[in-house]
């Protein structure tokens, strides 16, 4: 073994000893290290900086105790002292590395990089580089060696990151003034820090940054992201967004309030305007550069404001619009109702049905004028022909807006109709032929109720009083425009006196008694009477003999002190030869009632059961009718009345009835006689 080496020096010692039993070796180091071993083995340790010369000493004894020593110097050279700092432990590939050799002792350094590069230079510099995507941990060793050969060796590991390589990208890159751009997160970053080149910047991982532009140029921005990793690692990105330029809509308007309708002329003043479209916020559209718009509103009071809106695109399809308000004064509407054509002399009323005024101004067209809301208004045409007055009624409502109305009021001429009579008085019953001139219609009041609507009517005229009797007679009449005119005309009609006389006794027999008429007329002042037998009487209440039997009708004539006659007849004067009692043997009454025995000897019917008597005293006579069981049904003593055929109400069953007639003639003879009748039904 070397008696030299570097700290620490393990050394094996080879005993060459002869004769001795048992050994003692001393290595010489302090604290005392020994060994009883033959052949021992020890390592010295030099911790100093200087060399250590242990003498190592070998006492053999041998069986007798005798002993013997031997010794031998070492020398141990100190180790040199290996050590460095670096600038950095870890860091971003490429990661560049600044060694100091912080190393003692030593006169030779070599350095291994832990990549394959290694360097002996005191003080090295290194840059570690990598594609790959994981953490690199690099082993640098440095190992010293001092002149007698000694070495130390010590050891860092360099962590080294990897580098993010990042890409960015928008979608759309370019686009309209205000340009809003949502930027993507990136891959495996986890910080962020924008730049977006126009002052802004953010630290999201996906901003959204509206970029702006009012030049009248197109603007690119340039955008810079610098993004890291987990480990710190940072990549820069850079995207160019664009923004179109921005077109300005500006417009002016003229006028910018007026009362409906309301004509606005619009001049643009835009810029960049490749497009214009117009709104005028009343369901109208327009395009063109300038433009022209009429603006009304329904509304009678109050303004109405339209906000108009021009909006404009550009050549690159970017667009701006602007508002500006058009305000439009409500305008009355003026209308009012009148009766028209009317006919002359007529006063109008005027109805106004306008809305929203405030004031009102009239004109009838005839130099008159009102301020009131409703008027009245006299027309009078004294003309022949038809007149026209132009109404106008002018509204203006608070706003100082107006509104019109003009309505044509037709006055037609007032007609003119003359009542023409056949004559104007007379004696009831006048009758009267009347005529007029043409119209369309006519209405005829004659004064006493009675009424035509002919042109030429004719009526006739009463008068049952004992005076005269004026009739106003009117008639209006219209002409083709249903104008009227009222004529008047009076009618006198004189009193007709009233002829009226009783005869006494009516019946008598032939040269026997006279009869006596009573005239019981009035308002006459001459009589004039005919018997019926060829013979008259101007006396006011004559006598007359009949020599002739028969039945005669007298009649009497009056006549008034105007002339006006009236004619009575009386036809029941009957003279007789002898008194007669005549009985009919079958009647049918009627099936709709009693007639309670009332007949007329004129009527044919046969409804009703009478016997014809003449000269029987009216105050001597009973009619009386029996059933065939003797029952009295009927009974009179009123030679006027006869049987209906009725008893108690209902009508009798066909049957065969018993009649008895009791009487005294006016000659005193006495008749009593009987018989049956037949009822047929």
């Amino acid at each position: 073994n070397p008696v030299s080496g570097c700290s620490p020096l393990s050394l094996t010692f080879t005993n060459t000893s002869t004769g001795a039993s048992n050994y003692l070796w001393n290595f010489g180091v302090t604290p005392t290290a020994t060994s009883a071993a033959t052949n021992p083995g020890f390592t010295f340790v030099n911790s100093s900086t200087t060399n250590f010369t242990p003498t190592v000493s070998l006492t053999s004894t041998n069986a007798f105790g005798c002993t013997s020593q031997a010794t031998q110097t070492l020398t141990v050279f100190p180790l040199p002292l290996s050590g460095f700092t670096t600038n950095v432990g870890s860091g971003c590939a490429p990661l560049a590395v600044t060694f100091t050799n912080s190393s003692t002792g030593a006169t030779s350094y070599t350095w291994s990089f832990g990549d394959g590069n290694n360097s002996s230079v005191l003080n090295p510099s290194h840059t570690y580089t990598s594609v790959i995507i994981v953490t690199q941990n690099y082993s640098v060793q440095l190992i010293v060696q001092d002149a007698n050969g000694c070495k130390d060796t010590v050891q860092q590991v360099i962590a080294m990151f990897p580098k993010p390589n990042y890409t960015l990208a928008i979608n759309p890159v370019i686009g309209c003034h205000p340009f809003v751009v949502n930027f993507p997160s990136i891959p495996g970053a986890s910080v962020y820090n924008w730049d977006f080149g126009d002052g802004g910047t953010s630290t999201l991982p996906s901003p959204v940054h509206t970029f702006t532009n009012s030049a009248p140029v197109n603007i690119t921005y340039t955008t810079t992201l610098i993004a890291a990793n987990a480990f710190g690692c940072s990549d820069t990105v850079n995207v160019f967004p664009t923004v179109y330029a921005k077109p300005v809509a500006d417009f002016t308007l003229t006028p910018t309030s007026g009362c409906s309708p309301l004509s606005v002329n619009f001049t643009n003043q835009s810029i960049l305007n490749a497009a214009n479209n117009w709104d005028f916020a009343d369901g109208n559209l327009a395009t063109g550069i300038n433009t022209a718009h009429t603006f009304t509103t329904s509304a009678t009071t109050g303004t109405v404001g339209y906000n108009v809106e021009l909006l404009v695109f550009s050549s690159d399809g970017c667009k701006d619009s602007i508002q500006k308000t058009v305000t439009v004064l409500a305008k009355p509407k003026a209308a009012f109702t009148v009766d028209t054509p009317a006919c002359s002399p007529k006063v109008l009323s005027f109805t106004n049905l306008s809305q929203g005024g405030s004031s009102y101004n009239w004109n009838f067209g005839n130099s008159n004028t009102s301020t009131s809301f409703n008027a009245t208004q006299q027309y009078i045409n004294s003309t022949t022909s038809n007149q026209t007055f132009t109404v106008q009624l002018v509204v203006t409502n608070s706003v100082s807006c107006t509104d019109t109305s003009r309505v044509p009021v037709i006055i037609h001429p007032k007609p003119s109709f003359n009542i023409i009579a056949s004559r104007d008085s007379g004696c009831a019953n006048l009758s009267v032929n009347f005529n007029t001139s043409s119209a369309i219609n006519y209405n005829w009041s004659f004064g006493d109720g009675g009424n035509a609507a002919i042109q030429n009517p004719s009526h006739v005229f009463v008068n049952t009083t004992s005076t005269n009797t004026v009739y106003t007679v009117q008639l209006i009449a219209r002409d083709i425009y249903g104008c009227a005119d009222t004529s008047l005309r009076t009618i006198k009609v004189f009193p007709k006196p009233v002829a009226s006389f009783a005869a006494d006794p009516t019946t008598v027999f032939t040269n026997a008694a006279m009869i006596n008429f009573t005239n019981q007329s009035t308002g006459y002042v001459s009589s004039s009477w005919i018997f019926g037998d060829g013979n008259t009487s101007t006396n006011q209440n004559p006598s007359h003999q009949y020599s002739v039997s028969g039945d005669y009708t007298v009649t009497l004539i009056v006549t008034s002190n105007k002339g006006c006659r009236d004619t009575f007849a009386l036809s029941d004067i009957f003279v007789i030869d002898e008194s007669t009692v005549q009985v009919p043997n079958a009647f049918t009454p009627s099936t709709e009632g009693s007639v309670n025995g009332v007949y007329d000897p004129k009527d044919l019917s046969n409804n009703v059961f009478y016997p014809l008597v003449r000269g029987v005293d009216n105050q001597r006579y009973q009619f009386s009718i029996y059933s065939r069981w003797g029952e009295l049904l009927f009974e009179t003593k009123d030679t006027s009345i006869g049987w209906d055929g009725y008893h108690k109400g209902k009508l009798c069953n066909q049957d065969v009835y018993i009649w008895k007639i009791s009487a005294i003639t006016i000659d005193g003879k006495i008749i009593e006689k009987s018989g049956d009748v037949m009822l047929l039904r």
